[in-house]
């Protein structure tokens, strides 16, 4: 009687778990020198990006979160700084820093 009910238990708990099994996207880009535009498109169940760029020049960075739990970092070194995070989802966290003229 304890075997099956140990036996069905752990079923439970396998199907449970099975069930509950999440995506997770994680980028990191760092970017030094040249000015390309950075652009990360998230959509899984945990987003992680962060996104460091130093230059002389121009630093650009986007990125777009729709997910259950979203984290975004941007640090950007460079005469003119661009960035924008766009998050959709239950916990949303974004950070940017930027250092410029």
């Amino acid at each position: 009687m304890q075997l099956r009910l140990l036996l069905a238990a752990v079923a439970l708990l396998a199907a449970s778990s099975a069930a509950s099994a999440q995506t997770v996207d994680s980028r990191t880009v760092v970017q030094l020198g040249g000015n390309p535009a950075v652009t990360i498109n998230q959509s899984s169940d945990l987003n992680f990006a962060g996104v460091v760029q130093i230059t002389g020049g121009t630093t650009s960075a986007t990125i777009a979160q729709i997910g259950t739990t979203n984290f975004a970092g941007i640090i950007q070194f460079g005469a003119i700084n661009s960035a924008g995070v766009i998050q959709i989802g239950n916990t949303n966290t974004s950070l940017i820093t930027q250092f410029g003229n």
